[in-house]
């Protein structure tokens, strides 16, 4: 916009440059060209300097994009960054990026400097140089020909050296911009999926190979030659090696293998969202897609589902019903217009992938790719999922499901097995049957299938209701809008962040006020230069205090841009780190309540208005002042009376500015406010790229985006109206005021020399100007003070508390005690776990079951203090826990989630971001979880990024990694949460034998739907509605008819439970 707005300036010099060559040619003859001409030399050096500027600007791009990159990565996996006690590491390559954007800026600031500098003491060099010619060509200066002349060579001064210099810079970056968008735009394509009408086959892979493209990152130093954003390397990574297959309409294909065999891959492949590098592809029919990690907008259930689709009743409701989420529904107050929030937070894992199935069911197209739909829900819906929505709702559709439950392979048309990317088999479950050598993949289950559940079913709708119950509140909440001025104290506050000290404000503002002196006697020493006889006017003592006063205004001039702008910038880093470790170190119920793009906001744009813009304009707002200042001093001594006027006219802005800058301010606010739907949209897509694409929604997200933007460029342009009305206001006042200062000065003249009246009128004719901008200064500086404003409201965020208390505290054996412990997600609210008492002693592996909104997972906030118990506490080793810092307890314990986050960062720091172990030990780590293999297949090994190079690691892959983290910290505590949910039952069995095995030493609560995981433990905990209901051996609880655990296996069917109760038998032996 500004660059835009700047065009309009450079195309008003060239006029008045025409204007003004004719007018100085009149009156001072060679002199006065020569004197524009100097000025006019200047736009070269301009020019350069803004180049020098903008190219120090791309690089703080460059550094700013990677940091908010690192930001958006920590937001979002903020809840595994404090499980482990990571945030110090992450915060510090922040920060580090952060130091070297501002050290760039730092750079730049240095060239403004010097390019600003050229306007007062660029005035007095042309002045110099006009008036010496002027004299030596056998003229006298006259005060009425010299001061109109001056006004004149000012302002056209002003305009090449400012105007124009701003203007420039704001082109170049708009240049930069542009070019950044071009390079992007010219992106080469998703290459488009061949449609066979006539096809036998809906889906059809001839020796189809697939790669995913190696992602290449440029180093920091190589960032002004590159571009900014991910390109693909030549380096190819092959993910699926000469796929043979061929599907029916009507038919389902199960795709099955162990973790990282290429499931998703080929999925992706069929989409053609990663490159076919040979064989052929073809598809008869519309393809539609559900995720293995489930995309949720932060909208209503309803939206998610429909995704912009018109809403048919009938449809609907029969796909709710196949997605077995009539219940969750019914159970939510505002039903399917409930908002689910960032990232869909209000829901659970299982209501996500339902949510996400139903999208792709409603949009009833041909060819149905599900990516692994029934791993995080647990066996009644599982069953009601595959029944009722796979094999009869979509019994006309082709599906191609990806998937862990191999007990449902029987009922499948076709099987599909990979493995390391490669094609094992296809054919028929018959076929199947036949093929001895496979039974390694398939697992103990091939040999007898009958479809029985062989997980816990539960009797959810009351632990649904619970649950929901708590988390209708957990809303987005609405962002605040702070009404009014800006108060000086945060002045004050955004001050002392860069200064630490009101000793240093003098100096500055006493460099302030010297540079504004030095510039007034350029005026004043002219004056007294004029008023001397033809003789004295040639002597060189006039002509060299003229020359020292010149440089003397250099000097000040960039000593007093430096010096305020490096202020401002440490202030605006200092802030900036500041919030975002407030961010990071405040209670987990912040994630809950605001979405990712309002808090990425406030570190990219809002930072981005503390760096580039609020600088220049305090700076601007500064020297301002004082020039305006200084010429209302001098031209009260010339002519007193003029104080009456400008007393007036300070009493005319006042009120126009007490009426105009808060309507300014808020409409300012409002434009900030505005851009994080934008940045939240934006997030959002990106995450949800695939589905988008897959689904055809690319036409409704930009719409969306549009409406967005339109929303944002309403609120930027009543802003932007409103400046010009204030600046019209203001140049109109500052008119009569230079009428009226000439009609003083005509009632007074036999009292008022001629020089110091025309230096009266110059002033003020400069004043008129320069009233403007001091206007427009104020304003845009109030306005653009609601960034640190912004930014500072998240240095007031709770925090947890402190990281590091009692010393003593240490874990050494991994006793756990529960002791009357209550504990709710927010004040006001229900609590969720309920007087929760019980002991597990050092050592023991512990399972944690229960139905939905049970309380499992619960257990996991609180013990990792997440969420602080509101009454009774845990003991650890016979300690309080809450004696321990937060750090001191985390560290001490690890945890496996449910869903693993994998960090912008290279493999070894993401198992290891202290650097606490040596590189061969986290390669034995890599060796014994099955992922040396796959840290070698890179180039870079240990060094390669996760999310960048090498980022394509499946579901399965990521959990290993989860699982690598705990083994390289071997802690005396080990939680898992749900843990193995997404991966394949082979792969569950090798989690679990290597945690038996690695940690055999230490306690280990495991919170699983899968009665198998937990079979083997030494006690089992049953949880209801946040109570524990049992808790015993698998023994003692298995062999009671009355207890919960024994209905629970009972449920899971005839061979299912006749496995899992010998095997309790054979453990109670």
């Amino acid at each position: 916009m500004d660059g835009l707005a700047s065009l309009t300036f450079l195309l008003s010099i060239p006029t008045f440059m025409i204007g003004a060559f004719f007018i100085l040619g009149f009156y001072l003859g060679p002199a006065g060209i020569i004197g524009l001409l100097i000025s006019i030399i200047h736009f070269p050096l301009v020019i350069l300097l803004a180049r020098w500027a903008g190219r120090f600007r791309v690089k703080v791009a460059l550094f700013a994009d990677s940091r908010i990159k690192m930001i958006t990565n920590l937001i979002e996996g903020i809840r595994i960054v404090k499980l482990y006690g990571w945030e110090d590491p992450y915060l510090d390559r922040i920060y580090y990026k952060r130091t070297q954007e501002i050290k760039e800026a730092l750079h730049k600031l240095k060239v403004h400097s010097l390019n600003k500098m050229a306007g007062p003491g660029g005035v007095g060099v042309v002045l110099l140089v006009t008036f010496i010619i002027y004299i030596y060509l056998g003229n006298t200066i006259e005060p009425g020909v010299t001061f109109s002349t001056v006004t004149i060579l000012v302002i056209g001064h002003s305009l090449i050296a400012d105007v124009g210099a701003t203007a420039i810079i704001l082109i170049y970056m708009l240049t930069v911009s542009m070019k950044r968008l071009t390079d992007f735009l010219m992106m080469k394509n998703k290459e488009s999926i061949e449609f066979k009408e006539n096809s036998n086959y809906e889906v059809c892979l001839e020796n189809a190979s697939f790669t995913w493209s190696e992602i290449k990152t440029y180093d920091t130093e190589n960032f002004i030659t590159s571009r900014n954003f991910i390109t693909t390397s030549e380096d190819n990574l092959s993910c699926l090696n000469e796929i043979n297959l061929k599907v029916k309409k009507g038919e389902l294909l199960a795709v099955i293998g162990p973790v990282g065999c290429g499931k998703t891959s080929l999925l992706m492949g069929i989409m053609q969202e990663i490159a076919l590098s040979s064989g052929k592809i073809s598809l008869n029919g519309k393809v539609s897609y559900s995720g293995e990690d489930p995309w949720i907008t932060p909208s209503t259930i309803r939206d998610n589902i429909l995704m912009g689709l018109e809403y048919n009743e009938t449809l609907y409701k029969s796909v709710i019903h196949a997605c077995a989420l009539e219940h969750d529904i019914e159970s939510l107050a505002f039903g399917d217009n409930t908002v689910v929030g960032d990232r869909g937070i209000t829901l659970s894992g299982g209501q996500k992938a339902r949510v996400s199935l139903a999208r792709a069911i409603y949009t009833n197209r041909d060819i149905m790719l599900l990516d692994d739909p029934l791993s995080a829900v647990d066996a009644e819906v599982s069953e009601h999922i595959f029944k009722h929505c796979i094999k009869e709702y979509l019994k006309e559709k082709t599906v191609i499901l990806a998937t862990h439950q191999i007990h449902y392979l029987a009922q499948a048309d076709k099987i599909l097995i990979l493995d390391n990317g490669n094609q094992l088999f296809f054919g028929t479950y018959i076929e199947l049957q036949g093929k001895e050598e496979l039974k390694y993949i398939v697992g103990e289950l091939l040999t007898k299938i009958d479809g029985d559940k062989n997980e816990i079913v539960e009797k959810r709708r009351d632990g649904i209701k619970e649950e929901a119950a708590i988390k209708d509140k957990l809303s987005i909440e609405e962002e605040e809008i702070e009404n009014g001025s800006v108060p000086l104290s945060t002045y004050f506050k955004f001050w002392l962040f860069g200064f630490r000290t009101w000793l240093i404000f003098p100096v500055v503002i006493s460099i302030v006020v010297a540079s504004q002196t030095c510039y007034l006697m350029i005026m004043w020493w002219l004056a007294l230069w004029a008023k001397e006889s033809e003789s004295e006017q040639k002597d060189p003592f006039y002509m060299w205090i003229y020359a020292l006063i010149i440089l003397s205004t250099y000097l000040l001039s960039y000593l007093k841009i430096y010096s305020l702008g490096f202020g401002l910038l440490l202030s605006a880093k200092k802030l900036h780190n500041a919030a975002l470790e407030s961010v990071t170190r405040t209670i987990t119920s912040f994630f809950d309540k605001n979405p990712t793009g309002r808090m990425i906001n406030r570190f990219s744009k809002d930072t981005l208005m503390m760096d580039e813009l609020l600088a220049m304009l305090f700076i601007d707002f500064l020297s301002q002042s004082t020039a305006l200042f200084g010429n209302i001093i001098v031209i009260a001594i010339i002519a007193p009376t003029n104080l009456a006027i400008i007393s007036g006219f300070a009493l005319y802005l006042f009120i126009l500015v007490k009426k105009v800058v808060p309507v300014s301010k808020d409409l300012r606010k409002l434009d900030l406010i505005m851009k994080s739907p934008i940045l939240s949209l934006s997030n959002s897509s990106v995450n949800g790229l695939t589905t988008i694409r897959a689904l055809n929604l690319e036409q409704k997200f930009i719409k969306d985006m549009a409406d967005a933007v339109s929303l944002s460029l309403r609120s930027f342009i009543s802003y932007t109206i409103i400046r010009r009305f204030y600046q019209g206001y203001t140049e109109l006042g500052a008119t009569i005021l230079n009428i009226l200062n000439v009609v003083i000065l005509v009632l007074y003249k036999d009292d008022i020399s001629g020089s110091y009246a025309a230096m009266s009128i110059s002033l003020i004719a400069s004043s008129t100007n320069l009233v403007s901008h001091w206007g427009k200064s104020m304003v845009e500086t109030e306005n653009t003070m609601a960034s640190p404003q912004r930014v500072m409201q998240y240095r007031k965020l709770p925090r947890e508390g402190a990281y590091e208390l009692d010393q003593r505290f240490s874990i050494t054996k991994g006793k756990i005690e529960f002791s009357h412990l209550y504990m709710r997600y927010r004040e006001n609210f229900p609590d969720v776990i309920k007087d929760l008492s019980f002991i597990i002693e050092a050592g023991l592996k512990v399972g944690i079951i229960g139905r939905t909104g049970a309380g499992k997972s619960s257990i996991m906030q609180v013990l990792f203090r997440l969420t602080d118990p509101s009454q009774g506490t845990i003991f650890i080793d016979g300690q309080d826990y809450k004696q321990a810092g937060f750090h001191q307890l985390r560290k001490q314990m690890s945890v496996i989630p449910q869903f693993p986050t994998i960090f912008m960062a290279s493999f070894k720091d993401n198992l290891d971001p202290f650097h606490e172990h040596t590189e061969e030990e986290i390669l034995s780590i890599l060796k014994q979880t099955r992922l040396q293999d796959l840290v070698n297949s890179y180039a870079k090994g240990l060094d390669t990024m996760l999310v960048g190079e090498g980022g394509s690691l499946s579901a399965g892959q990521k959990q290993l990694v989860c699982l690598a983290r705990a083994l390289i910290r071997r802690n005396k505590i080990v939680m898992m949460d749900e843990a193995t949910a997404n991966v394949d039952p082979e792969t569950d069995k090798f989690i679990q034998k290597k945690i038996k095995k690695l940690f055999k030493e230490s306690t280990l609560l495991i919170v699983a739907h899968r009665l198998r995981t937990i079979i083997d433990t030494d006690k089992i905990i049953v949880m209801d509605k946040g109570t524990c209901k049992e808790i015993g051996t698998p023994y003692e609880l298995g062999n009671k008819e009355t207890s919960l655990f024994r209905k629970m296996i009972m449920f899971t069917g005839d061979q299912e439970s006749e496995f899992l109760l010998s095997k309790i038998a054979t453990k109670g032996k």
